[in-house]
């Protein structure tokens, strides 16, 4: 069971080459309006409000605000965000079907990116993408050749590799590559030191 588009990609660039530039091009210009919408979220009293409500649920409450609503809105934006990439990826495939969907490929790999990269900071987890889909190109293209280093399959060496990445991030640097900027208020107060 699934659902197939239209080929609209190959109507708007043309088939071939053209219709993977263009989609490249597209992807990076969302990719890009979205990586903006959500620094100015992030700046914004809501964004700031988030991380209050990251830090401590009840102070929320205290200043005025509905956690719920906060949470609510929260799942909402990141629900359209999602949809957005979604959007992306079948007008990149042509089709989408449910059983294409793991739990490792568009679960742990998404969080990994975000851990890897720096959770709470927009910045850390576009450089955590960047590095994933760097290491997997790089796996996928020379894991034949390492197979006689290797003592066991090479399909594995990306889920061996990534679980690695993953825990030596969680017990080494749990901030991630790029930690989260206290805010400009924070950091004339004192109040946070930058790492």
């Amino acid at each position: 069971l699934g659902v197939s588009l239209p080929p609209l990609l190959e109507k708007i660039f043309g088939g071939g080459a053209a219709r993977y530039l263009g989609a490249s091009l597209l992807t990076g210009a969302a990719a890009l309006l979205l990586y903006l919408l959500t620094e100015r979220v992030t700046s914004s009293p809501y964004g700031r409000a988030l991380r209050v409500h990251r830090e401590d649920p009840e102070l929320v409450e205290v200043m005025g605000r509905s956690a719920t609503r906060l949470r609510l809105w929260a799942l909402a934006i990141g629900g359209a965000l999602s949809a957005v990439a979604g959007a992306l990826y079948a007008l990149y495939v042509g089709a989408v079907f449910a059983g294409s969907f793991t739990r490792i490929t568009y679960t742990f790999y998404p969080w990994l990116m975000m851990i890897l990269g720096g959770m709470g900071n927009n910045l850390g987890v576009v450089n955590g993408v960047f590095i994933f889909v760097t290491l997997r190109r790089l796996i996928d293209m020379y894991k034949y050749e390492l197979s006689a280093v290797l003592g066991f399959d090479p399909v594995w060496l990306a889920y061996i590799l990534f679980g690695a990445i993953a825990l030596a991030i969680i017990a080494l640097r749990p901030e991630g590559l790029v930690p989260e900027e206290p805010t400009p208020l924070a950091k004339k107060a004192g109040v946070l030191k930058s790492k």
